[in-house]
């Protein structure tokens, strides 16, 4: 073992410097610097494998399913859009709306189909001329077009963008397209 050092002090006397003291600190912060490392070097690959997954997951699910954005405008404003919306092949645009509002939706049945009264109670203390119009955005002719069918009726497919617009009707056919 060493001797320590000594060094004079100020006032005549010598004091010892000990350096073997740090040494067990040094080692100690050593091995927590270590376990720390080894954490996050487990953790990261579990993120990694979770990513994996994840993506197998969503590859899967558009196996079975199609992803939609729906657009509700409330005729005030408001617009609300639900992008990305994943539904399972075969569900019409009411399905879709029921699912994004939770269930907030008032309609009547009749022989036509289901016709949407009220989204999210807006509708239900109805305007003179305004009703819930459904339209679907149209690729190709790069614009809007109003829906041709009852919601129920009309089958969802991949990539669809609509909307429920709450609009005066009493110019119709000549309706003011979503925004």
């Amino acid at each position: 073992r060493k001797s320590p050092s000594k060094e004079k002090c100020s006032g005549g006397g010598e004091k010892e410097l000990k350096h073997d003291a740090w040494k067990p600190l040094s080692i100690a912060l050593i091995a927590v610097v270590i376990v720390l490392a080894g954490f996050t070097t487990y953790f990261y690959g579990r993120a990694l494998e979770s990513e994996a997954r994840y993506e197998e997951l969503v590859a899967k699910l558009g196996e079975v399913s199609y992803k939609v954005d729906l657009l509700i405008n409330f005729g005030n404003g408001t617009l609300r859009w639900y992008n990305d919306t994943y539904v399972p092949i075969g569900f019409s645009l009411f399905d879709l709306t029921v699912k994004v509002t939770d269930g907030e939706v008032g309609y009547t049945k009749g022989k036509f189909g289901i016709f949407v009264d009220s989204i999210y109670d807006v509708g239900k203390q109805p305007k003179k001329n305004y009703f819930w119009m459904w339209w679907r955005f149209d690729p190709e002719q790069r614009k809007w077009v109003l829906g041709e069918v009852g919601a129920d009726q009309y089958i969802l497919s991949a990539g669809e963008v609509l909307a429920w617009y709450y609009q005066d009707t009493s110019k119709f056919p000549n309706l003011e397209p979503p925004r």
